[in-house]
């Protein structure tokens, strides 16, 4: 059960980043294999980076009452978009919306975690 719920973790953060680029207009793909790059990269980060950082930031995520999650979505994904070469997002708003696109899309296909 929990590795068909992190495979489906990682093929919305792998697809995402494309979607993302097609329906928002602040989000921009060179190519299909520069947002593949991201996702895959997101993927990645979302499955064994996130869990640790969101255990490091508990007494913040207390205290903010979990806002510090969604901040550190946003984080990883404005870092590895300026980190791929053809894939860019022009603000913070739109990788505020890009993070919040994927985790609703995350949640739905993963399931809660």
């Amino acid at each position: 059960m929990r590795s068909s719920r992190m495979t489906m973790t990682f093929l919305a953060c792998l697809l995402m980043p494309y979607a993302c680029a097609q329906i928002l207009e602040g989000v921009h793909a060179g190519s299909l294999q520069a947002a593949l790059m991201v996702g895959a990269a997101l993927g990645a980060a979302y499955l064994v980076l996130r869990p640790v950082l969101r255990l490091v930031t508990i007494p913040i995520g207390c205290l903010t009452l979990g806002i510090s999650n969604f901040v550190i979505d946003v984080v990883l994904l404005h870092l590895l978009a300026g980190a791929v070469e053809g894939f860019a997002i022009d603000s913070l708003v739109f990788t505020a919306l890009s993070a919040l696109l994927i985790d609703a899309v995350v949640l739905i296909v993963g399931g809660w975690r």
